[in-house]
């Protein structure tokens, strides 16, 4: 018997101070029933393309400048497979262009005491 399991796939670039972010996102996933992928060695090899395609849902976490642009290339592939991908990101790291405007990139702020999984959140309450 073949059994579907919807894959999510959370790819970061994160200061060590903010792992607790991931784990609270992946946990809200696995919730909602999501098998979580996380991506832990920043490669955008093609087997992390390929999983990314083979996801059912995208969420990047952002907090570090270092590689954040991995992390939007995942994202912008994200997007064109049609995969329903959320971006977010903390207000200090600097976007290209007008990213930071797109309507699936949530900028937040570290002190606020909004978690910014809140908004993956509201995004599964809707």
């Amino acid at each position: 018997m073949l059994s579907f399991s919807m894959k999510a796939f959370i790819p970061y670039s994160i200061s060590d101070t903010d792992a607790h972010l991931v784990y609270e996102l992946g946990g809200l996933l696995e919730r909602q029933g999501y098998e979580v992928e996380y991506n832990w060695d920043q490669s955008n090899s093609q087997r992390v393309f390929e999983e990314v395609g083979g996801c059912q849902f995208f969420v990047g976490m952002i907090t570090h400048p270092r590689h954040s642009k991995q992390v939007q290339q995942l994202w912008q592939y994200a997007m064109a497979q049609g995969i329903p991908a959320f971006l977010l990101v903390e207000q200090n790291i600097v976007l290209p262009g007008s990213m930071s405007k797109h309507k699936q990139v949530h900028m937040f702020r570290r002190m606020m005491p909004q978690n910014p999984v809140r908004f993956i959140e509201l995004y599964f309450e809707h």
